[in-house]
């Protein structure tokens, strides 16, 4: 098989690491990681990720590695809630209040220093500055291609807010990741897979993801199954 652009775009899986860990390197684990490393996250500091699918389950991993005090963690999901009250995060439960009053209730009306948006919503983007601090950042890793979404530039220049948006850049993220997953830095990241499925299988596999149903969060194909 022929791979254009191999010397750049591929890597040989490294001694010591499984295949599962290997598939997260290549999409959600670095787009999570881009999103918290773009979100100016400060020792001490409040962090909010908004949405707990795939990416944003690395998003609260990779926001750990910053040295917040804490990270509220915000879906809809109870299952994603619970995923993300295990490693350590606060869940906010947007189906019992809107998720902005329930961040400002938490920080006292402050607000969160950073923000990840990992949804991609038009709701969602909104609802990320809302919920950040004055003089805050909001990282959107949640991919929204709407040419007429209704910005909140008000709520950005009343606040002074940084905002910025980004497609994982996968591959200059391996140099920083290899060695966190090699030393085991994360949490649990064959377990973000739910579900296997074999390759014959993948109808009934997209169905399941896009239903979020039975606690799905990663669905793995096997290819030779």
């Amino acid at each position: 098989m022929a791979v254009p652009f191999a010397d750049v775009f591929a890597l040989s899986i490294p001694e010591g690491m499984s295949d599962e860990e290997a598939v997260l390197l290549t999409d959600i684990l670095p787009t999570g990681y881009a999103g918290a490393e773009r979100a100016n996250i400060r020792p001490g500091a409040t962090v909010v990720v908004v949405g707990l699918g795939p990416v944003g389950v690395m998003a609260l991993q990779c926001a750990s590695l910053f040295g917040p005090s804490r990270i509220l963690a915000v879906d809809v999901v109870p299952e994603r809630l619970a995923r993300a009250e295990q490693l350590g995060a606060q869940p906010i439960d947007a189906n019992v209040a809107p998720a902005p009053q329930q961040v400002m209730e938490t920080t006292n009306g402050r607000g969160a220093e950073s923000v990840i948006e990992a949804v991609g919503a038009d709701a969602t983007v909104l609802d990320a500055v809302s919920c950040a601090a004055t003089g805050g950042t909001v990282s959107i890793v949640g991919v929204n291609l709407s040419l007429d979404l209704p910005f909140p530039m008000g709520i950005v220049f009343l606040k002074s807010l940084t905002v910025r948006a980004i497609f994982a850049p996968v591959p200059s993220t391996w140099a920083s990741l290899v060695p966190l997953v090699r030393s085991g830095r994360f949490r649990g990241l064959a377990d973000t897979f739910t579900h296997r499925f074999g390759l014959s299988d993948v109808r009934e596999a997209y169905e399941l993801f896009d239903s979020r149903a039975d606690g799905v969060l990663k669905v793995l194909l096997t290819p030779n199954a």
